[in-house]
């Protein structure tokens, strides 16, 4: 796989919420152009192409045991791939099995 070398630095204004600018990011990445009407990127972006993004809230996979962790980020990683019709390979660890969705989303 090719990766590119170029590094980005993103930060977000003082009193403008984590969750905010998450979504704000997770919108413009999804291509949703319509959402930013009125604002500078709306007519100074070419590329409001749709990207597979995916927004993992890790205090909903929290839990008491690193077992439980673990078979609720594996349960978590499922869910994307079947939600976006793709058949993982790899069956046990929850680490391969991520970078093998990561990997599959990047070719859609």
């Amino acid at each position: 796989m090719d990766y590119n070398k170029t590094c980005y630095f993103l930060s977000r204004p003082r009193r403008f919420g984590k969750t905010l600018f998450l979504s704000t990011l997770e919108n413009f990445f999804k291509g949703r152009k319509e959402l930013f009407k009125n604002t500078y990127i709306y007519d100074n972006w070419d590329d409001w192409e749709e990207y597979p993004v995916l927004r993992i809230v890790i205090s909903d996979l929290l839990n008491n045991s690193s077992i439980n962790l673990e078979n609720n980020i594996l349960t978590l990683i499922e869910r994307i791939a079947k939600k976006n019709s793709i058949d993982l390979v790899e069956k046990k660890l929850y680490t391969s099995k991520f970078g093998e969705l990561i990997e599959e989303l990047s070719e859609l």
